[in-house]
């Protein structure tokens, strides 16, 4: 452009905060010991600066469902954290202990944010302690197709003994349930982010 004496501009999109974030704590004994854990958790997720906003939320449980509740202590339904557009991630910090994880409200709301939006399980406990709960089960491995897609979206690996005839496990959605230790979030964050690890 120097020599054809001309300024040619060339633009290019500015890095842009793609995703927001909501922190979802369970209620249990356990869970209100971990509640530093919690809010430390939301405070490395808004000085990581890498989310439009970080928002937290508790869940309150009822007979037949759950309810969110946000700071204010107004309560809501689940699909309150529902973002349309998909640009939300919703993290559910448990110890997976309380009676609600036995019905089907909790359930259907982790399913309907995983079909929309990329979203995890943060268990608080050891692993030694998931297997025997409502999170056991056989492993199934997951990683994003794409950057922060919902986690219907995702690959998924089932053991050969877990699948139907065809490979998959039917109309399941899988949802990660990952350690709150750094090794583990670790891997989760690559497999969600970039769908580079399992």
């Amino acid at each position: 452009t120097a020599d054809a004496r001309r300024l040619t501009i060339v633009t290019r999109p500015a890095r842009e905060r793609g995703l927001d974030v909501a922190v979802v704590a369970d209620t249990s004994p356990v869970m209100t010991a971990c509640g530093t854990a919690v809010a430390e958790l939301e405070a490395i997720l808004i000085r990581a600066g890498s989310f439009r906003s970080v928002s937290r939320w508790t869940l309150s449980p009822r007979a037949d469902e759950v309810l969110v509740r946000d700071r204010a202590g107004a309560e809501h339904t689940p699909d309150r954290l529902v973002d349309p557009s998909g640009r939300r991630l919703v993290l559910l910090v448990t110890d997976a202990t309380g009676d609600h994880w036995y019905g089907a409200g909790l359930w259907r709301a982790i399913r309907n944010w995983a079909e929309l939006m990329p979203t995890a399980i943060l268990h608080v406990l050891p692993d030694q302690y998931r297997t025997s709960g409502p999170l056991g089960g056989s492993p199934v491995a997951m990683r994003s197709a794409r950057p922060a897609a919902p986690n219907r979206a995702a690959d998924v690996d089932v053991p050969w003994w877990d699948s139907a005839s065809d490979g998959t496990r039917g109309a399941a959605v899988p949802v990660p349930v990952v350690g709150l230790v750094p090794a583990e979030l670790a891997v989760w964050a690559r497999a969600v982010a970039a769908g580079t690890g399992w």
